[in-house]
């Protein structure tokens, strides 16, 4: 069985590509509304995103010989994901700060402009929530987006790992060999 500390260890190294992954995504979302292809690479990168965390799970139990534990390749994917989600919310708090200072604001008015066009939505209580927010200037700042960003990001990862854990464990290890 894998030693704690070395589990950390490994989680701490996958966690620069993750993070490296996290941001990409993280720059695709913040940046969406400027380029046409940027939302369709930030969806593919989402649902991507449990097949990273899953080859390394995998990686890891084949390497330990098909004996390491669920609770060590989960607690692998969650210090995996939480360790990318820290370079993620440095780079996230970068950009928007540095290269989209108005974003949160803009998203904000976009969200308004779309519901005003849903006659369901006007006048609703809702929008009138929203608008005073946004005039009030009670809008996230960037640091309390990116930790919300951080938290649901662990939170999900988390989650994912504890399903696909028990997969990596369960499917069987191919055979190098021809037959």
């Amino acid at each position: 069985m894998m030693e704690t500390k070395l589990i950390y260890q490994r989680a701490a190294r996958y966690g620069v590509p993750m993070g490296l992954y996290l941001s990409l995504l993280s720059v695709a979302v913040v940046f969406s509304d400027r380029a046409a292809l940027l939302p369709v690479l930030a969806l593919v990168l989402i649902v991507c995103w449990p097949l990273a965390i899953y080859r390394i799970q995998r990686r890891e139990h084949l390497a330990a010989g098909g004996a390491m534990p669920y609770a060590g390749l989960w607690l692998m994917g969650i210090m995996t994901v939480v360790c990318g989600s820290l370079i993620c919310a440095l780079v996230t708090c970068g950009v928007i700060t540095a290269l989209r200072p108005n974003f949160i604001y803009e998203q904000m008015q976009e969200a308004l402009d779309i519901y005003r066009q849903v006659p369901e939505m006007r006048g609703s209580e809702m929008m009138a929530v929203m608008q005073q927010a946004t005039d009030r200037g009670m809008l996230p700042s960037p640091i309390e987006y990116v930790m919300q960003m951080f938290w649901l990001t662990s939170f999900a990862g988390s989650v994912i790992s504890a399903v696909l854990a028990f997969v990596a464990m369960k499917l069987p290890a191919r055979r190098s060999g021809k037959g």
